[in-house]
């Protein structure tokens, strides 16, 4: 009898532990992979894409009652220097003076992605850059986001290369 009711209440125990339903959604993208990379996990390629100075996540309900799980990662411009994009290196002169150009523009890379109420899986539903700041030449504030409607940046931060579009800021 004692085995028996072991089993009641253990085997179901042990059968919903492995299950992430109603878990924490941040953990599931985390945790989950992106079907043109399945070799590595958001969350670590995310967190150990070299070229951020700080990362963080957060997760919310949008005006639909989606679940949104939303990851920023700060660029850090003089992580740049040396990098190497077709071909072409970013010297110290040309991130100094790309940064001198940006002045205060902080660049920050955000990935949203949609949590399916149907099933345990997610979506991208955006990949781009914020360019947040003081415009140095007519003193407007600057909060503009760049979308990565390809997916081209998100690529490039997974296979831990410099991020196309902040690499050609810091170069021209």
């Amino acid at each position: 009898m004692k085995k028996l009711l072991f089993a009641l209440f253990t085997i179901p125990a042990l059968l919903f532990a492995g299950c992430s339903g109603g878990g924490n959604p941040i953990d599931m993208v985390k945790t989950g992979s992106l079907q043109f990379d399945t070799s590595v996990t958001v969350g670590d390629a995310l967190s150990g894409y070299q070229y951020f100075s700080n990362t963080s996540w957060k997760s919310y309900e949008d005006p639909q009652k989606r679940t949104i799980v939303e990851f920023n990662g700060v660029l850090d411009y003089d992580k740049f220097i040396g990098s190497k994009l077709q071909g072409m290196e970013l010297t110290a002169d040309m991130v100094k003076n790309g940064k001198k150009q940006l002045g205060d523009i902080k660049l920050t890379y955000v990935a949203q992605f949609t949590i399916s109420k149907t099933d345990e899986t997610f979506d991208v539903q955006f990949s781009g850059l914020n360019m947040a700041g003081t415009n140095r030449q007519t003193g407007e504030a600057v909060n503009q986001n760049i979308p990565d409607s390809d997916l081209t940046s998100l690529q490039y931060i997974y296979s831990n290369q410099p991020e196309p579009s902040t690499w050609g800021l810091l170069g021209s």
